[in-house]
């Protein structure tokens, strides 16, 4: 797994913005398109991409993409 293309993927679940703005260091949540439906398609991408089930209140302390890879990762 790489940062890079775990990041694209994150960046794919964001359909209603300009995607550069998606990157590993944003705070995915402050986002102006970012709402639950947004999180749940995360989540699930996850799930199906890397087999990682990420419990709400531990998604809920991931601020940025990067906190999210290497939680994935760590996982894996």
């Amino acid at each position: 797994m790489e940062l890079n293309e775990f990041t694209q993927k994150v960046r794919d679940q964001f359909l209603e913005i300009d995607q550069p703005h998606v990157t590993t260091e944003v705070e995915f949540r402050t986002l102006e398109t970012w709402d639950s439906l947004t999180g749940m398609a995360v989540l699930t991408m996850i799930e199906d991409e890397y087999k990682v089930i990420i419990p709400i209140d531990d998604f809920k302390q991931l601020k940025t993409v990067v906190e999210l890879f290497n939680f994935v990762k760590s996982k894996n």
